[in-house]
């Protein structure tokens, strides 16, 4: 596609090399696809031929704008990775589903760990849990509050993509007789 695409060129290339170079590109069901290229570039009007230079050329530039979006991402996963194997916050990503993104996400929006606090109020500070006040002294049921409205909003979205993704991603090391490759962490899930 960088290469002086057009809707001329398409139509005036043989089948036969179209197919080739569409499977030169790994694309998925190559005939189809020329096929429907073959026939978009039939139907199509004809541009003035300084329209299609430059379409052409911006295709290209697009292209390579593109590549560097894709190149740039790989960079910054890999930053992520490097900074997140130097925490704790590392083990995450050995559960099903929960990758380097989704670990960094959770790890930077609570912070150092040996900082947390219990449990239960990590769990009302993301605001997935209603918080709960105890009144009556220590014989007395505490009292359930409703979902703070005040929780962290993006440690909440890190924490629910990453049961989701537990949630629907089998285990690959658990393929044994009569195992479906569930997990124990689907289980909470469901």
């Amino acid at each position: 596609m960088e290469e002086n695409v057009s809707a001329v060129k398409i139509k005036r290339m043989r089948m036969e090399t179209l197919v080739k170079g569409l499977r030169g590109h790994r694309a998925t069901k190559a005939e189809e696809t020329a096929k429907k290229l073959k026939q978009l570039s039939e139907e199509v009007l004809v541009p003035p031929p300084d329209l299609v230079s430059y379409t052409s050329k911006s295709l290209a530039t697009k292209i390579m704008l593109f590549r560097a979006i894709r190149e740039s991402i790989k960079m910054e996963e890999t930053e992520m990775a490097r900074c997140l194997v130097q925490t704790p916050g590392f083990y995450f990503t050995s559960f099903p589903g929960i990758g380097i993104v989704l670990a960094g996400g959770i790890i930077a929006e609570y912070g150092d760990p040996r900082h947390w606090p219990l449990v239960d109020n990590m769990a009302s500070y993301d605001g997935i849990v209603p918080r709960e006040k105890q009144t009556g002294g220590i014989g007395k049921q505490p009292l359930k509050g409703h979902l703070p409205l005040d929780c962290n909003r993006i440690l909440k979205d890190w924490l629910l993509q990453g049961a989701y993704h537990v949630g629907t991603t089998k285990h690959p090391m658990h393929k044994s007789e009569g195992d479906d490759g569930c997990h124990r962490l689907l289980e909470h899930y469901r």
